[in-house]
């Protein structure tokens, strides 16, 4: 299977290891996805670079995800005022429960990050509806996307 990619090399440095390294990370650019990240010291990226073989650590991704289409969606979810630091984690759960369906997963913690919630007042001052703006994702095999892309003659949408 051969899918379009992006390589990233880049030097790190951090404050749990006591030395630099370098590590290489290979994506899938249509599945929004890491494939694996290669991480070595940077003595062993030196010889690598030279043409010699060198010991390194990789780390691999949910690899079942490569070949597929990332997805993803907002969703404003209706919340009632004040609600953000009120709310359990089981209230959380069932306001964002009827939203996933085919496939779709929301991303992690957006439920209870204040910077997501807002309000309108479509109706004025004593119409205002509180909500919660929620990320959702999800990955599909191409074949469906493509699928999905399509107008009822078979042309590609533009």
């Amino acid at each position: 299977m051969k899918v379009k990619g992006r390589i990233i090399i880049s030097r790190n440095q951090s404050n749990r290891t006591p030395s630099e390294f370098m590590s290489i990370c290979v994506e899938d650019e249509d599945a929004r996805t890491r494939a694996f990240t290669v991480t070595l010291s940077l003595e062993r990226f030196m010889r690598a670079l030279t043409s010699t073989s060198s010991e390194c650590e990789i780390e691999t991704y949910d690899l079942d995800l490569l070949g597929t289409v990332g997805e993803n969606k907002t969703e404003r979810i209706p919340v009632f005022d004040g609600s953000l630091y009120h709310m359990t984690d089981e209230e959380r759960e069932a306001l964002v429960a009827p939203y996933r369906v085919d496939g779709w997963h929301e991303r992690p913690g957006d439920i209870k990050n204040s910077h997501n919630y807002g309000a309108t007042s479509p109706g004025g001052d004593k119409d205002i509806q509180h909500f919660c703006n929620v990320v959702f994702y999800r990955n599909r095999p191409k074949a469906m996307y493509d699928l999905d892309r399509m107008n009822d003659d078979g042309a590609p949408l533009t």
